[in-house]
């Protein structure tokens, strides 16, 4: 999939135990999982502006923005060779 700008998406999830916090080693909470929620907003391309609101079914629960660049990994180590 192409990375356009302005590219938009919505992503409804049940949670389910394995995307717990539980299931990342939190005992006593049942909720999704902070290592759950950043792995739903990853996606193909160089530079991404992530904005996210989550919410359980009565309220919001998070907010946040998160920016990532993608790296050609080759294209990378080829520069840090020659830079030494």
């Amino acid at each position: 999939m192409a990375v356009v700008k302005g590219l938009e998406a919505e992503i409804k999830r049940v949670v389910r135990a394995p995307m717990s916090a539980e299931a990342y080693g939190n005992a006593g909470f049942p909720v999704l999982g902070t290592p759950a929620l950043i792995g739903l907003l990853e996606i193909d391309g160089r530079r991404l502006v992530f904005e996210l609101d989550a919410s359980d079914a009565v309220r919001p629960i998070a907010k946040g923005e998160m920016e990532r660049f993608l790296v050609d990994i080759p294209r990378f180590l080829a520069k840090t060779v020659r830079s030494g």
